[in-house]
């Protein structure tokens, strides 16, 4: 009898498991269902559980079958951040393949896979065995934020003496990389995602693009 009743717990126990997707599955880009993997729909899931987006960026981490995912910053439309805070929780109901179904505040969203801003399952490229090689540069495209050098004059009187832009831009052109060389190389830009960065005196305004060029 005691052998039967711990037979039965266990396999409750059992069916009430549920396979979920690990992180290393999720990783990688997707886009809704209905989208083109060349849209600005989708966002990518990074290995090391940064999380970004055409507007948005943030991290994400998966709990058992539920993706936990908070945004820290949105875009401003001019290629600002913003700081920003939103948790939310992603309920994963079917994955296989390159295709998964998640429950989002009780709407049912269905995502696949993009590999070089095309679809998973089905690419030309693997049919006539081009390879890809695939790389993230960040490009500066020429804005950015400046601070005022302020002094004290002789007579203890604070004022604004100058401005850091000179400072900023500089730095900024030492740190973007030349997009249009990559191009004339033979790459191409499969996505492209607004990226400040902070330096010395300021901020450069830019924008992480992916860009990628096969190879036989």
């Amino acid at each position: 009898m005691r052998y039967r009743l711990a037979l039965l717990l266990t396999l409750v126990a059992v069916s009430g498991c549920r396979e979920a997707p690990k992180k290393e599955w999720l990783a990688g880009s997707w886009v809704p269902i209905s989208e083109s993997c060349a849209s600005d729909a989708g966002f990518e899931f990074d290995l090391s559980g940064q999380y970004r987006s055409f507007s948005q960026d943030g991290i994400w981490d998966i709990k058992r079958d539920t993706i936990e995912l908070q945004v820290t910053g949105i875009t401003d439309g001019e290629g600002g951040r913003i700081p920003f805070d939103d948790k939310s929780e992603w309920k994963v109901t079917i994955f296989k393949d390159n295709y998964f179904e998640s429950e989002i505040e009780g709407d049912t969203w269905k995502w696949k896979r993009c590999e070089f801003g095309k679809e998973a399952l089905n690419t030309a490229d693997q049919t006539n065995n081009k390879q890809y090689r695939q790389k993230i540069i960040w490009e500066n495209t020429g804005g950015g934020t400046f601070e005022k050098i302020q002094k004290i004059d002789e007579r203890g009187m604070v004022y604004t003496a100058d401005s850091t832009e000179p400072l900023v831009r500089g730095q900024c052109q030492k740190m973007g990389e030349n997009l249009s060389a990559y191009l004339d190389a033979g790459w191409r830009i499969v996505s492209a995602t607004p990226s400040n960065r902070a330096v010395q005196g300021g901020q450069c305004q830019g924008r992480d693009v992916v860009i990628e060029r096969g190879e036989r």
